[in-house]
């Protein structure tokens, strides 16, 4: 068995459906799903009961503690693939994301995930750019999870040599797991540039990460939006299923793209402009040097630090 896909759910019935779908017309169509129920209810019984696709496989239990992290470790210790991918039951992946990520694990690394889009409430797609494979970064990791389980995979070797799912800890349970297999002996870490899946705000939530929301505040961002990278302004959970459908759409990819290239230059000349209109203005004051650190210690200068390095390296020499 080449994948194991692991996606917990509790009470989500209104995208279940939607996150089981995307799962299954994966290109890569060689996985096992495992639906691991955390004190479900019938609704939620009934939307899994509905699929005859035998590679779904649905562990019923009572409500776990906190997360049902319990449920999670003894199902992945049954796990047949070779490889596992995490899925949320309210998240949703494009058809070539086990492709896609398998082609790294195949090459030999422990860790694989792509690049996070965040889809915020009023219908912008919102992409993150964290490589760990920068130094830097893989610091930040040491201080924030920033990378959703949707976008993650681990090889079978690696999750079980880390002790599988966490449950010596109450809650971020998979920035425990992504830490764990990266410090071990030889861990390696592959990145791809490429949004392979959407991640959606919690319905138990009220605001967005820190970054989205740094991106979403930037001047004229929300007016200035590129359509490609806005699905529908809508309510949880109707924006997913406007993604959902959107997905149908054989331009819908290409057009993410190339709006995600938009965003990324803006995002750039947005962080550069920042720093030398403040050393402009306050030279004249003899403080541009405080400004400066102002600026560079900035959570836009920090999450905006890869692609202005992008940038440089494809500038011409003079």
């Amino acid at each position: 068995m080449r994948w194991t896909v692991l996606l917990p759910t509790h009470a989500a019935a209104a995208t279940l459906a939607l996150a089981i779908d995307s799962v299954l017309s994966q290109r890569d169509g060689e996985f096992e799903l495992i639906i691991v129920g955390d004190g479900c209810d019938d609704s939620t019984r009934a939307i899994i009961a509905s699929y005859t696709d035998t590679r779904l496989r649905f562990i019923d239990r009572p409500k776990g503690d906190g997360f049902g992290y319990q449920h999670r470790k003894a199902a992945l210790a049954a796990a047949r693939g070779d490889y596992i991918a995490f899925m949320s039951d309210d998240d949703l992946w494009g058809p070539s994301h086990l492709l896609r990520l398998g082609r790294l694990l195949d090459a030999g690394h422990s860790l694989a995930y792509s690049r996070s889009l965040w889809c915020a409430p009023k219908g912008q797609l919102v992409p993150l750019h964290f490589d760990l494979t920068d130094p830097v970064a893989a610091q930040y990791l040491a201080e924030r999870n920033y990378l959703p389980a949707p976008c993650v995979t681990v090889t079978r070797v690696a999750l079980m040599a880390a002790g599988g799912w966490p449950t010596d800890v109450h809650k971020e349970g998979d920035w425990v797991l992504w830490r764990r297999v990266l410090a071990l002996p030889g861990s390696t870490v592959a990145y791809d540039h490429v949004v392979s899946s959407i991640h959606f705000r919690s319905a138990r939530r009220s605001t967005e990460p820190l970054p989205v929301e740094a991106i979403l505040a930037m001047p004229n961002f929300e007016q200035s939006w590129p359509t490609g990278a806005i699905v529908v302004q809508a309510e949880y959970p109707t924006i997913q299923s406007a993604t959902t459908a959107r997905f149908e759409d054989p331009d819908f990819w290409p057009a993410l793209s190339t709006a995600l290239g938009v965003i990324d230059s803006r995002l750039v000349l947005a962080a550069t402009t920042l720093g030398s209109e403040l050393l402009r203005v306050n030279s004249r004051q003899n403080n541009a040097s405080l400004e400066l650190d102002r600026v560079y210690a900035s959570l836009s200068w920090r999450i905006t630090a890869p692609l202005r390095r992008v940038r440089a390296a494809r500038r011409p020499q003079e």
